[in-house]
């Protein structure tokens, strides 16, 4: 006949119960981890629970490109957690530092450059963006020549639809002014790989099969060449 006795903390110097609350959010290393990552955010966890925090992590208000790295922040930061909990148990050292900077990834810089265009040619960076993927949507280019010279730019809010459709119609509108003007010489720049590989016959993409047989007639006639760019290049442009 045995006993079932509460499970001994193995993080702290003088341990206690290892209790889910405990091991993920009231310990004292855990706590600064915690306050690491969620004082820059304005989240002061003194008085909160563990669900508070989880809560005000997935519901804080912060850019829409941040939303999702907070919404996942808490899974992160307890499983890092649980990995330092079982290297304890199993003899291997593991400091609050090690935590915090073990996940922090390391940054890696690259330098992006609009390059010109050869003499005689125009070059057109195109991009298309949707909200929802479908809804409201809306597409820019601007041509530049030899000199870096802007010859026309454009951006508006087109119909509701994807962000593929969206891109393939802002090279679409680009060739079509291309062809107006009678420019013939043109390297157009898009950040969608997919379409790029559409365009060139590489890839079948059938929901905007409509819109790219329609960029290939306009291609066609011109010595068009697409190659693909980074997202930063339509920042610059932006």
């Amino acid at each position: 006949m045995g006993y079932a006795m509460p499970s001994r903390c193995w993080c702290c110097v003088q341990p206690g119960e290892e209790t889910l609350q405990h091991l993920f959010f009231t310990s004292f290393a855990v706590k600064k981890v915690w306050s690491y990552f969620l004082m820059h955010a304005g989240i002061k966890i003194e008085g909160l629970s563990m669900h508070q925090v989880i809560v005000k992590c997935w519901t804080l208000t912060v850019i829409s490109r941040l939303q999702p790295i907070f919404q996942a922040l808490p899974a992160i930061i307890m499983w890092e957690l649980w990995k330092r909990r079982n290297s304890y148990k199993h003899g291997e050292t593991m400091t609050i530092r090690r935590v915090i900077y073990q996940y922090t990834p390391k940054l890696k810089v690259t330098k992006v450059l609009w390059e010109l265009p050869t003499q005689g040619w125009i070059k057109v960076n195109c991009d298309g963006a949707s909200r929802g993927n479908p809804s409201r949507s809306s597409i820019g280019y601007a041509l530049r020549d030899d000199e870096g010279n802007i010859k026309y730019a454009c951006g508006k809010v087109i119909h509701d639809t994807t962000n593929n459709e969206a891109e393939a119609l802002a090279i679409l509108e680009a060739l079509k002014y291309c062809e107006e003007k009678g420019y013939n010489r043109i390297i157009l720049q898009t950040d969608s790989l997919l379409l790029k590989n559409t365009i060139e016959g590489l890839w079948n993409v059938p929901w905007v099969s409509t819109t790219i047989q329609s960029l290939v007639r306009l291609r066609k006639p011109a010595l068009a060449n697409i190659p693909h760019n980074w997202p930063d290049i339509l920042q610059m442009m932006e």
